[in-house]
């Protein structure tokens, strides 16, 4: 349990799982939360707030257990409490470059177990962020993790 998380590290945003059951992981901030379906549809993890401009790493972990592939995209949007009329509060895609192949895209697509990571290019994330997932034929236990970090 992280009760002082180093600075920069965001913790788990996004665990999901095919099939039950789902199980439970840990947040940064110590709470055990239940993991969301895996599933042909994009799912959502917790929205989060990177702070100020900064460059982000994303560790993502996938299990395939039968699934043939595991699509992963950070998603960031404006938000302001005090002008939210002002601003689109839609979430749309950001780019990131996958460290393995080198790729820059909005969404990555896995198709072997591992463990990847994705970056992005430049120091400009702020806002609210999420990351989702989605799988092609999802199984019982297929899992994607992504752990975030800034700095």
């Amino acid at each position: 349990m992280a009760v002082n998380p180093p600075p920069g590290d965001l913790g788990i945003v996004l665990n999901l799982k095919g099939g039950a059951p789902l199980g439970t992981y840990t947040t940064i901030k110590g709470v055990s939360t239940a993991r969301g379906t895996l599933g042909a549809a994009y799912v959502a993890g917790v929205t989060f707030n990177p702070g100020v401009p900064r460059r982000m790493t994303l560790a993502v972990i996938v299990t395939l257990s039968g699934a043939t592939s595991v699509t992963v995209k950070l998603e960031g949007r404006r938000f302001d409490s005090l002008n939210a009329s002002l601003f689109d509060q839609a979430w749309a895609a950001v780019q990131t470059t996958r460290s393995d192949t080198g790729t820059t895209t909005f969404e990555h697509t896995f198709t072997a177990d591992g463990q990847y990571f994705l970056q992005t290019e430049s120091h400009g994330m702020n806002g609210e962020c999420q990351v989702s997932g989605k799988a092609v034929l999802p199984q019982v236990g297929s899992i994607v993790t992504v752990g975030g970090n800034v700095g």
